[in-house]
């Protein structure tokens, strides 16, 4: 079983999120390439989020400074635009997320998770 550093995996989760986002920031009617950063949805402090690509989204820097302001906001925001569904607020609110303790389990399971994801978005 391979077990990746946080580095590793927070930068494969960077480019899945990229990837998927197709270098544009994903906040609606915005489109931006530049200033692009993920952002977590979900606060990084929970270990099961923070290495979930699902957790997160491509936003550029005004939209990012909005989205730490008002995280509910932005998660209603995106699902009403249908960025994402409706079930990714539920999976937000923690009612989808399972906690795993053995957090070097964790990194494995999620580097398998962001690689499957990686694949995913680039045959879209």
């Amino acid at each position: 079983m391979y077990i990746p550093s946080e580095k590793t995996l927070l930068a494969l989760v960077r480019k899945v999120v990229f990837t998927r986002a197709k270098n544009r920031c994903e906040y609606p009617k915005c489109g931006s390439r530049i200033h692009l950063s993920p952002h977590h949805a979900v606060s990084r402090r929970n270990y099961a989020a923070k290495f979930d690509p699902d957790c997160c989204v491509c936003l550029c820097d005004k939209h990012h400074d909005l989205a730490e302001k008002n995280r509910e906001k932005l998660v209603k925001t995106l699902i009403r635009h249908k960025v994402r569904q409706d079930d990714w607020g539920a999976y937000l609110n923690g009612q989808k997320v399972v906690l795993i303790t053995d957090k070097e389990k964790q990194r494995s399971i999620m580097y398998s998770k962001c690689l499957f994801a990686l694949k995913e978005a680039r045959l879209k």
